[in-house]
């Protein structure tokens, strides 16, 4: 199976030549936004076309450690409420002991 992913898009590239905020840690903090909108651009596209992406995955193609993903998607959840479909909820894989919890939410979102 392949799956097209948008990786960077048009709008990216305008929000970096664009973004000159200049406060203190502004660059961090946008960084920081600008990395979870792309993390959840690419799981919601893999899981459209029928794929999924793990952890690791998403830490090689965002050039991110798993920790920072980890970080990015624990961010994500608690300012939304939505569990992205992530590989390790989706199938009850990984390192957690168990993931039921989201599996139960990610059918429920997508009821």
């Amino acid at each position: 199976m392949h799956v097209v992913l948008p990786l960077i898009t048009k709008e990216d590239v305008e929000r970096r030549i664009y973004y000159k905020k200049g406060d203190k840690n502004s660059n961090y903090k946008h960084r920081e936004a600008r990395d979870i909108e792309t993390m959840v651009r690419l799981l919601k596209t893999a899981k459209v076309q029928g794929g999924l992406l793990s952890g690791a995955e998403l830490s090689v193609l965002m050039n991110r450690s798993l920790t920072t993903i980890r970080k990015y998607l624990d961010a994500y959840q608690s300012k939304t409420g939505e569990t992205l479909p992530l590989k390790g909820y989706v199938v009850d894989q990984g390192s957690l002991p168990t993931h039921k919890k989201f599996c139960a939410e990610l059918l429920k979102n997508n009821s």
